[in-house]
């Protein structure tokens, strides 16, 4: 389990929760949670070169979607990206409804 900052679901910015102190100071501001699925999600949307740090880091789902026959190497390729930020070895599927999965 990672802990970090937090995007917005709806936004992908920044989740900001301000709160303040009884003089009005702001003592927090960013969401700080479990951010697992978040890194996961951003990994698998993301293209190669997109993360400045890591060049290689992605895999551009959407390649894999406007293509026929290629399922097996999206889930080589989602299970090698998660192993290169730590994840270890996860385990992808589809679902009969064509929805994909990913148990980490």
């Amino acid at each position: 389990m990672n802990n970090g900052i937090l995007l917005d679901e709806e936004t992908g910015d920044l989740s900001i929760n301000i709160v303040r102190d009884a003089q009005g100071y702001i003592v927090s501001g960013l969401t700080v949670g479990n951010n697992d699925y978040q890194n996961i999600q951003l990994v698998v949307l993301s293209n190669k070169g997109d993360f400045r740090e890591q060049p290689i880091l992605g895999v551009g789902v959407e390649r894999y979607l406007k293509s026929v026959g290629r399922a097996n190497d999206l889930r080589r390729e989602i299970t090698v990206q998660l192993e290169a930020i730590g994840y270890g070895k996860a385990n992808v599927t589809v679902n009969n409804n064509g929805k994909l999965e990913i148990d980490i």
